[in-house]
């Protein structure tokens, strides 16, 4: 398996140190992702309704997209040393107040603001990771810089996944789990000041090229960067309305925060893991030997398969919990999550990677930082909106949602 970010033993030694302290808080920042992630949803499906979720993901996606765009004004004033450990800080205590409001008996509003600050603050850490290790091995490594960071980060969303219903049958409780994001973000914040003290002139500022092409002359005049850009938004939209027809499923199964933690611990892990093997190993294979189409049309051809299943099997056999049938429709919408978690972190990665070698190296850069951040959170907040009408429909249900699975897929 060929996971770019480990092989350190391949690497020239003056670059081996610096993979090595990347690696370790892409790690951390992974787990720190994956116990959020499966708490917040867990503990947000147990007190509100899964309708909110549109709204959440609209607000969440504003949040995140403020975030990015004072991140890329920051990043011109600041040196990037003290901007990247202000912003790990800023991560910590905003963590560390969420986790002690956990303790302390929570109140809707603070259940609802973990869920929001869930991707902008872990877009954040990434955003600031990312040019991390875009300044410190520029000219040093001449191989796939971000996988340094992507890969790293997957295996410890896995290991946080796991750990959190490990940790439940250990007997703690979710608040007490949360805490443990705290440490991780700590963690990442001890070691990036020591990589600024041992890299004092690695870490310039980021200075502004005045010759440099806006992005939204690159996203017009561009072709490569408006397939990106619908790529992206397609791809995201997707993701949010099968995220959503399979919570809504688990919600009637797993009622109760601590079961639904546990479920989507496993789920979560299990299906990260399978896009890690399918990024390392499948999707070379896939694009080499069959092309780029296939590769991107594979995973919304199999979504709208088992879309297309849960929806027949809903409709003959019922949709709601007491029918007969809502275990299996259930299962198909349980499948169609996974493929999509797993494409999501794999082929989909691979491919915009590959629109991104055809523009120039001027402005690669840039426009890969901008799509992974404030066009991603645009899209977040397209899915947010149409979740949030389509949720406000008084007789949408479950079923519709399975039905609109396949017809979003083509």
């Amino acid at each position: 398996m060929q996971i770019e970010g480990l092989k350190l033993f391949t690497m020239r030694k003056d670059v081996k140190g610096d993979v090595a302290v990347l690696v370790t808080q892409a790690g951390f920042l992974g787990i720190f992702y994956g116990i959020f992630n499966i708490i917040a949803h867990s503990i947000f499906l147990a007190r509100f309704d899964v309708s909110y979720l549109g709204p959440v993901y609209a607000i969440s996606g504003m949040a995140g997209l403020s975030f990015a765009f004072l991140y890329s004004q920051l990043k011109r004033r600041l040196k990037f040393n003290l901007l990247s450990q202000s912003i790990f800080g800023f991560i910590l205590l905003a963590v560390l107040a969420l986790g002690v409001m956990m303790v302390l008996e929570p109140g809707n509003g603070v259940i609802f603001t973990i869920l929001v600050l869930l991707g902008p603050l872990y877009i954040l850490a990434l955003m600031s990771l990312r040019e991390s290790t875009g300044l410190l091995f520029h000219g040093r490594y001449m191989g796939n810089t971000a996988s340094i960071i992507e890969d790293p980060a997957i295996v410890g969303a896995i290991i946080g996944s796991f750990a959190v219903p490990a940790l439940l049958s250990a007997g703690m409780n979710l608040p007490a789990i949360f805490l443990i994001t705290s440490l991780c973000i700590l963690v990442v914040l001890i070691i990036e000041s020591f990589s600024v003290k041992r890299n004092p002139g690695e870490l310039l500022p980021v200075s502004k090229d005045p010759g440099e092409v806006n992005l939204l002359t690159c996203l017009i005049n561009i072709r490569y960067s408006r397939s990106i850009a619908i790529f992206l938004l397609a791809s995201v939209v997707l993701l949010f309305f099968v995220q959503y027809s399979f919570l809504s499923a688990a919600h009637e199964n797993y009622p109760g925060e601590n079961d639904m933690a546990v479920f989507l611990g496993i789920f979560e892990g299990s299906a990260l893991v399978f896009a890690l093997i399918i990024k390392s190993l499948f999707s070379p294979f896939l694009i080499k030997n069959h092309g780029l189409r296939v590769a991107v049309i594979l995973g919304p051809v199999l979504i709208a398969i088992f879309g297309l299943a849960a929806a027949i099997s809903g409709s003959v056999q019922g949709y709601t919990p007491a029918a007969s049938g809502f275990l299996i429709l259930f299962l198909f919408l349980s499948v169609s999550r996974f493929l999509s978690r797993a494409f999501s972190g794999s082929v989909d990665v691979m491919v915009r990677k590959i629109f991104l070698q055809a523009l120039s190296k001027e402005i690669r850069q840039r426009i890969s930082s901008a799509f992974s951040g404030i066009f991603n959170e645009i899209a977040v907040i397209i899915s947010g909106l149409l979740l949030t009408l389509a949720g406000s429909v008084v007789f949408l249900r479950l079923i519709h949602f399975a039905w609109a699975l396949p017809l979003l897929s083509i």
